[in-house]
């Protein structure tokens, strides 16, 4: 097994690790090849970020979702980071970031939720910084959950 494997994406590579590519093979059926095995596993993963985005899009205004944009900008979270959301909420409060009255019911907000509800939420904000304008209207972070 490859250390690293490249596989080209309209022109853009995508590196695949060791562990990724061990669960593609664990998934490929002994008659099946792996480009049958990752299509099908990344519409069940897109349909289920979908899905729990528009549960999440109940729980969170965008006034919430824009300060955790505001703690989040900057930065990639691994999955034992996203874990820790609550913490750099709390961060934001305590360096002056976010304003208590909203950062601190926002860190128990965010401590009740899920392994699943936080990677998708993390998730969507990382995908609205990364395609967003350097300005854009207060309106815009109520659509981060769409």
């Amino acid at each position: 097994m490859p250390n690293i494997s490249n596989i080209d994406l309209d022109g853009k590579p995508m590196y695949i690790t060791d562990p990724l590519y061990a669960e593609i093979a664990r998934r490929t059926p002994e008659w099946g090849e792996p480009p049958e095995v990752g299509p099908r596993d990344l519409e069940r993963y897109y349909a289920l970020l979908q899905a729990e985005r528009a549960r999440l899009r109940e729980q969170f205004s965008a006034e919430e979702l824009m300060a955790l944009c505001i703690v989040l900008h900057g930065s990639l979270k691994t999955p034992t980071g996203i874990l820790m959301l609550w913490a750099d909420v709390e961060d934001g409060v305590l360096y002056g970031l976010l304003d208590a009255d909203l950062g601190t019911p926002l860190v128990e907000k965010v401590k009740a939720l899920d392994n699943l509800s936080l990677h998708v939420l993390v998730d969507a904000i990382e995908i609205f910084l990364v395609n967003c304008e350097p300005v854009f209207p207060f309106e815009d972070f109520a659509s981060i959950l769409d």
